[in-house]
């Protein structure tokens, strides 16, 4: 593998990775899969990010690649965040019986 393939490749994950987040987020907030049409829409996004991100990376004076990878973790947070929040309150609504939560928690 060329040192161009391997940038690329890297760079690819890093799109990709950052289009999962979010779509894992999408999941957590909506508590819904993506529609054949969100999906069609998410990989189009992705492949044309992946296909621009090299020129945008070499014309820019940080490492978009590093701010791309605090992205994806921020995203992650987020979804992990919406999801625990939605089991506490499955939780507490679960042994009350009486789907109250309760503030004091």
């Amino acid at each position: 593998m060329s040192e161009t393939q391997a940038v690329a490749t890297t760079q690819t994950a890093l799109v990709t990775g950052v289009v999962a987040s979010g779509e894992n987020l999408f999941k957590a907030i909506t508590g819904k899969e993506m529609t054949e049409s969100q999906q069609k829409v998410s990989d189009g996004l992705t492949s044309m990010a992946d296909g621009i991100f090299p020129a945008i990376s070499s014309r820019v004076s940080f490492d978009l690649g590093g701010v791309v990878s605090g992205a994806t973790e921020v995203i992650n947070g987020l979804a992990l965040t919406v999801n625990s929040a939605k089991a506490k309150v499955a939780t507490e609504t679960d042994s009350t019986g009486t789907g109250a939560v309760s503030a004091a928690s």
